[in-house]
């Protein structure tokens, strides 16, 4: 759902600072999924889900989950890669 962008500028992929673990985390938040949900498909901890969260929130500057999927569902693009 989320890939890299390869065209110049500032495309990135979701946010410079982004590690990749946390690509499929934000992923499933997009799709809804609960933290217990996201750790049973990722085959996480929920506390590693939680941590993974925080940090997503942190990295794109929100202070709520939902706010947080606001932000990063704008950056997806029709083809799954995100914009700058």
């Amino acid at each position: 759902i989320l890939g890299n962008s390869t065209g110049g500028g500032s495309g990135m992929a979701v946010h410079s600072d982004l590690p990749r673990r946390l690509l499929p985390v934000l992923a499933e938040l997009l799709e809804g999924k609960s933290n217990r949900e996201i750790a049973t498909n990722l085959s996480l901890t929920e506390h590693t889900v939680e941590k993974y969260v925080s940090n997503l929130l942190t990295i794109f500057e929100c202070r709520s989950r939902g706010h947080l999927i606001a932000v990063a569902s704008q950056k997806v693009g029709r083809t799954g890669e995100v914009s700058g």
